[in-house]
């Protein structure tokens, strides 16, 4: 069992998603996604809203189980 906190991040100008990500590489290492819950955060840099997008900056709480 693992509780993982993990916040979006912006790489080469784009949104990634930590929840997507996980969900996507978890299985990879022998983890799968059980459960989790997310929250919008507010972005005060105008360069980071920039780069974040219409979606915005989300920080995670995901449950992993092996």
């Amino acid at each position: 069992l693992c509780y993982l906190v993990l916040g979006d991040w912006v790489e080469r100008n784009k949104r990634i998603s930590g929840l997507e990500f996980t969900q996507k590489y978890a299985d990879s290492i022998g983890w799968k996604v059980t459960g989790g819950a997310s929250v919008q955060r507010e972005i005060h840099d105008s360069e980071l809203r920039k780069s974040f997008g219409k979606n915005g900056k989300w920080e995670h709480l995901i449950l992993l189980r092996k």
